[in-house]
Protein backbone atom coordinates (compact mmCIF):
# COMPACT_ATOMS: atom_id res chain seq x y z
CA UNK A 1 0.00 0.00 0.00
CA UNK A 2 1.01 3.36 -0.69
CA UNK A 3 1.53 5.93 1.81
CA UNK A 4 3.61 8.70 0.73
CA UNK A 5 1.67 12.21 0.94
CA UNK A 6 2.34 14.46 -1.84
CA UNK A 7 3.81 12.05 -4.51
CA UNK A 8 2.68 10.84 -7.70
CA UNK A 9 2.18 7.41 -6.61
CA UNK A 10 -0.77 8.74 -3.75
CA UNK A 11 -2.21 10.67 -6.22
CA UNK A 12 -2.86 8.11 -9.14
CA UNK A 13 -3.25 5.65 -6.03
CA UNK A 14 -6.38 7.80 -5.05
CA UNK A 15 -7.55 8.58 -8.46
CA UNK A 16 -7.71 4.68 -8.82
CA UNK A 17 -9.57 4.28 -6.07
CA UNK A 18 -12.35 7.39 -6.69
CA UNK A 19 -12.72 5.21 -10.14
CA UNK A 20 -13.11 1.95 -7.89
CA UNK A 21 -15.60 3.68 -5.85
CA UNK A 22 -17.66 5.36 -8.64
CA UNK A 23 -17.37 1.37 -10.87
CA UNK A 24 -18.57 0.06 -7.36
CA UNK A 25 -21.91 2.74 -7.36
CA UNK A 26 -22.72 2.12 -10.68
CA UNK A 27 -22.76 -1.60 -10.36
CA UNK A 28 -25.24 -1.28 -7.44
CA UNK A 29 -27.53 1.20 -9.41
CA UNK A 30 -28.23 -1.43 -11.90
CA UNK A 31 -28.68 -3.94 -9.55
CA UNK A 32 -31.49 -2.15 -7.68
CA UNK A 33 -35.20 -3.08 -8.51
CA UNK A 34 -36.41 -0.90 -10.74
CA UNK A 35 -38.41 0.81 -7.79
CA UNK A 36 -35.67 1.22 -5.59
CA UNK A 37 -33.87 2.66 -8.33
CA UNK A 38 -33.18 6.11 -6.59
CA UNK A 39 -30.39 8.50 -5.33
CA UNK A 40 -31.87 7.47 -1.41
CA UNK A 41 -31.99 4.03 -2.16
CA UNK A 42 -28.88 3.80 -3.72
CA UNK A 43 -26.55 6.08 -0.93
CA UNK A 44 -28.45 3.59 1.75
CA UNK A 45 -27.03 0.90 0.30
CA UNK A 46 -24.28 1.95 -0.91
CA UNK A 47 -23.57 3.25 2.99
CA UNK A 48 -24.26 0.15 4.44
CA UNK A 49 -22.06 -2.05 2.21
CA UNK A 50 -18.99 0.69 3.34
CA UNK A 51 -20.01 0.55 7.11
CA UNK A 52 -19.76 -3.55 6.67
CA UNK A 53 -16.76 -3.52 5.25
CA UNK A 54 -14.93 -1.38 7.80
CA UNK A 55 -16.84 -2.99 10.53
CA UNK A 56 -15.24 -6.39 9.29
CA UNK A 57 -12.01 -4.94 8.71
CA UNK A 58 -11.97 -3.83 12.23
CA UNK A 59 -13.13 -7.07 13.68
CA UNK A 60 -10.42 -9.03 11.32
CA UNK A 61 -7.80 -6.67 12.66
CA UNK A 62 -8.78 -7.17 16.30
CA UNK A 63 -9.09 -11.24 16.17
CA UNK A 64 -5.51 -11.01 15.00
CA UNK A 65 -4.26 -8.74 17.54
CA UNK A 66 -6.33 -10.82 20.27
CA UNK A 67 -4.20 -14.12 18.35
CA UNK A 68 -0.60 -12.54 19.00
CA UNK A 69 -0.27 -11.80 14.96
CA UNK A 70 1.22 -8.92 13.92
CA UNK A 71 -1.47 -6.71 11.84
CA UNK A 72 0.58 -3.10 12.27
CA UNK A 73 2.03 -3.70 8.73
CA UNK A 74 -1.43 -3.94 7.32
CA UNK A 75 -3.39 -1.74 9.30
CA UNK A 76 -0.70 1.29 10.01
CA UNK A 77 -2.19 4.72 9.60
CA UNK A 78 -5.52 3.40 8.82
CA UNK A 79 -6.72 3.73 12.33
Amino acid sequence: MIRKYGSKDYAASLSGVDQRLRDCLQVLWLSLPKERANLDDLEEQFRRLVERVLRDFKEDAEQLKENGESTKQDTEGLF
